[in-house]
């Protein structure tokens, strides 16, 4: 049997060091947090933009001209 010699990459030259790659890691969790606190009320938003265009829609096809 062969045996295959498993390589490490070695990290690009403009990846972050220790310090900046927590403060991402720190800015990517924030993000996340954020995105997940509007998925809660999406349904809501999105069902009153809807109405609202709708009923400016209306307006205007029907009673404007």
């Amino acid at each position: 049997m062969e045996t295959q010699e498993v390589r490490q990459r070695s990290p690009p030259a403009n990846s972050p060091s220790g310090s900046q790659a927590a403060e991402l890691a720190e800015r990517r969790r924030e993000a996340r947090g954020c995105l997940e606190a509007i998925s809660q009320h999406s349904y809501w938003f999105d069902l009153w933009v809807f109405l609202l265009f709708d009923l400016v829609l209306f307006i205007f096809v029907y009673l404007l001209p």
